[in-house]
């Protein structure tokens, strides 16, 4: 049981999943206002897939879209296994009468709400040979039990049925096809929307100065400095010392959720532990002899800090998390959200640089989502594994 298609649609139809399969394009564009950083953009266009050969007794489809056009006239498909000599889905997600569902067969089952229009998405249908469930956001909204039986397929198709009917008009990314059915904890750990980590222990730091970016995605960065391994919280490792690791990332823009493990002395200085995201996240010594981290974010020029956080802090380490939502922005600390809260003021620009100066740094995520304070809580209370998909 595997992930057998992954399509990032990233800037390029590269399949990173198990299957020998070959991928047309047939007329959708590359557009940069991507979920997990480019996309693509289909409107009377289509992507195929072909040999992917997935069971119909147990799979799953997971996608992020975003949708522009009204359905009320009849079906926009999504992404949907077909048979190779039918423009029949065999099982597939669709948007149908301003409601995302899954078609299977001839038969529609949808959401019980409608979604809007101009907004992301993150949508995934399982079915394990009896029940089929829709999940959007990685929450479950639907199931339905023994519903229409598909025939075998062995292909696949992006934004039409087919690749001639149905077509789908929005943006596309993060296409994954399974052929197993993914648990509802899975398909919230997909939803989520992890998009960089680097675990910073001995596995996923290399002696060519690179440090590995075990999310799948392949953002791997480079360390100006050899680093020091010191125990840590997460994966039994950390790096500490003045080492300097940099990854120039895609715009970002909110919502977002930055994380990591820390580890923070009381001669801090400033600087110690910084992440740079056009501003910076620091400890430094206050003039109050009270040490203690700040966090501020700044606009893409210019020196204004939109929010700055003071905590209090001991020897030793700690988790931070950032969140930002629509509407809000908010710190954490070992799994505790700060007191303070700050409107958003614009979208927020690309992570560049972490820097670890004479303090410790471990597990460093970013995320696409705002995660919730339930997620960032699980963060700090459990052991370190690897995400990969």
């Amino acid at each position: 049981m595997s992930l057998q298609v992954w399509l990032p649609l990233n800037g390029n139809l590269n399949n990173q999943g198990l299957a020998n399969v070959s991928v047309t394009n047939n007329g959708a564009t590359v557009d940069t206002n991507g979920k997990i950083g480019s996309c693509y953009k289909f409107n009377g266009s289509s992507i195929k897939v072909v040999g992917a050969n997935i069971p119909i007794s147990s799979w799953s489809l997971a996608v992020w879209v975003y949708i522009t056009t009204s359905s009320s006239n009849g079906h926009q498909y999504l992404v949907g296994i077909n048979t190779s000599t039918s423009t029949d889905f065999t099982a597939g997600l669709c948007w149908y009468h301003d409601t995302i569902g899954v078609h299977i067969a001839d038969t529609t089952y949808l959401a019980p709400t409608s979604s809007a229009l101009n907004n992301w998405y993150h949508v995934a249908a399982t079915f394990n040979g009896t029940t089929l469930t829709l999940y959007l956001n990685g929450q479950s909204v639907a199931s339905w039990d023994s519903p229409a039986t598909p025939i075998q397929a062995n292909d696949i198709y992006l934004g039409a049925r087919g690749g001639n009917a149905g077509y789908f008009t929005g943006n596309l990314n993060d296409v994954r096809v399974y052929d197993h059915c993914l648990s509802p904890k899975e398909v919230k750990e997909i939803s989520k929307g992890l998009v960089l980590h680097y675990p910073l222990n001995d596995e996923y730091i290399s002696e060519t100065s690179k440090v590995y970016d075990c999310s799948g995605y392949g953002r791997n960065g480079s360390v100006t400095a050899s680093p020091t391994l010191v125990d840590s919280p997460r994966y039994s490792k950390g790096v500490k010392g003045n080492a300097t690791i940099t990854h120039t990332l895609f715009s970002m823009n909110k919502p977002f959720t930055v994380c990591y493990w820390v580890y923070l002395t009381t001669n801090g200085q400033t600087g110690s532990g910084k992440i740079n995201i056009t501003g910076n996240v620091s400890l430094y010594r206050d003039h109050d002899g009270v040490d203690k981290y700040t966090f501020s974010i700044r606009k893409t020029s210019g020196t204004t800090a939109y929010c700055t956080v003071w905590e209090p802090v001991t020897q030793g380490w700690h988790h931070l998390a950032y969140v930002c939502d629509s509407n809000s922005f908010k710190v954490y600390k070992d799994g505790v959200v700060s007191s303070y809260s700050y409107d958003v003021k614009d979208a927020w620009t690309a992570i560049s640089l972490i820097q670890s100066n004479n303090t410790g740094l471990s597990d460093f995520r970013i995320y696409v989502t705002a995660l919730s304070a339930d997620d960032i809580k699980e963060l700090y209370d459990t052991a370190g594994f690897i995400d990969n998909g």
